[in-house]
């Protein structure tokens, strides 16, 4: 979750969050808006799962390069950057980001 432009974005991992627990959503929101402080204790075991995680995504693109795929890595960058992707015609985008204005901008067309 990060403010951008007195906006709030949030990341797949606040969706999972959200499923889990609403309140810690509540909690993270207040943080970003610098209502609270945020926690002085981080998981090791999350971010041990982070890191994994991390790894085999990278991975797993390095994999699909080898095979002959095209691929656009994002790292979040703004609707504009995904736009383009699409219509450079990419096999594959990475790290995206979801705002309901892109999905607009294709009319509801799913591209695979």
């Amino acid at each position: 979750m990060k403010l951008h432009h007195q906006s709030i974005h949030y990341s797949a991992s606040d969706l999972v969050n959200y499923l889990g627990c609403k309140y810690i959503t509540e909690l993270d929101r207040q943080v970003v808006l610098g209502r609270l402080a945020p926690p002085d204790w981080k998981n090791p075991a999350l971010e041990l799962l982070q890191k994994k995680g991390q790894a085999f995504e990278e991975a797993y693109v390095e994999h699909l390069k080898t095979e002959g795929l095209k691929v656009c890595e994002l790292d979040g960058r703004d609707d504009n950057a995904a736009v383009e992707a699409m219509k450079q015609g990419y096999d594959i985008i990475t790290q995206a980001r979801f705002a309901k204005d892109l999905l607009q901008t294709f009319k509801g067309r799913i591209y695979s």
